[in-house]
């Protein structure tokens, strides 16, 4: 992931919109959400936001974009950080619950997500079935997995925290081991854990797009860098064809509509991948998304 910019987005600098707080701090908008500590029924329901091409529309949104994006690698483990502090475990520590968190995952009915026919919930039921120790060390980074692997990931931690609360509660912790934080119990982790979506693009938004920018305005990357608080490598492996998340895409059509011409619009948001390039490959690795912040 790239390296925490000095200049934040600056479209909204006074709005609460999704685009806005994400581009800020994860804590702010899952605080905002004030979710329920309890394990969702649905996968589903770990996603930060819809995937929709707006998210905070109306739409029936629950199972056909898994369909399109699951089992591609666009999506974040968020709040990952606050959970090794609260824990004070370490990723190899959290990587021994794995296993579990498969067979948990099962009984949950996890792998039979609303909204996803039976056929392609069987076909995509063998995304389920293993989590790998170096994926931790991948949500760790802030690296993109599949949807199910980042589910798993957060459903591990609920294990691990609730195996550390009984053995702190029954005296077989260190006390240096003992969390500070106060806990009740594993579920605690889906208030402050979420999965964040990187699965939508700019229709127009083409290398070639970006040339003629900047045939007609030198400085046009690095001004649309500069704005949304992103690097321009992330701007141009998007353009490649790799997925961003919504308050990036919003920012970056935002700031076409009112900066480059009329007569070459950067195009409209999509959670769908259409014809030509742009949506059509894996979430790129260099947006910044302060995930534990």
């Amino acid at each position: 992931m790239a390296p925490k910019s000095s200049t934040r987005g600056k479209l909204y600098p006074n709005s609460t919109k999704v685009g806005d707080i994400v581009q800020t701090s994860f804590n702010n908008e899952i605080g905002a959400q004030k979710r329920a500590t309890v394990r969702p029924e649905d996968p589903q329901d770990l996603l930060i936001r819809p995937v929709l091409a707006d998210p905070d529309g109306p739409g029936d949104w629950k199972g056909s974009w898994l369909l399109e994006h699951g089992t591609k690698l666009r999506f974040y483990v968020g709040g990952l950080d606050w959970f090794l502090t609260t824990a004070k475990m370490t990723i190899e520590q959290l990587a021994n619950y794995k296993d579990e968190a498969v067979v948990v995952a099962q009984k949950a009915g996890w792998r039979r997500p609303d909204g996803v026919p039976p056929m392609a919930q069987r076909e995509m039921s063998i995304f389920w079935e293993k989590l790998a120790k170096p994926q931790f060390y991948q949500a760790k980074k802030g690296e993109s997995l599949q949807f199910s692997k980042a589910a798993l990931v957060i459903l591990t931690c609920e294990l691990a925290l609730e195996d550390r609360l009984s053995k702190q509660k029954a005296g077989r912790l260190n006390p240096q081991q003992h969390m500070e934080e106060a806990i009740d119990g594993g579920t605690d982790v889906y208030s402050h854990m979420a999965i964040v979506p990187a699965c939508w693009h700019v229709s127009n938004l083409t290398t070639e797009y970006l040339e003629k920018q900047n045939a007609l305005r030198p400085s046009f990357l690095r001004d649309l860098a500069q704005e949304i608080g992103q690097e321009e490598t992330a701007i141009k492996e998007a353009a490649l064809g790799h997925t961003l998340s919504y308050g990036t895409v919003r920012q970056i059509a935002d700031y076409c509509s009112e900066v480059a011409r009329a007569s070459q619009p950067a195009g409209e948001i999509r959670v769908t991948s259409g014809r030509g390039i742009p949506g059509t490959l894996r979430a790129t690795g260099k947006e910044n998304l302060s995930l534990d912040d």
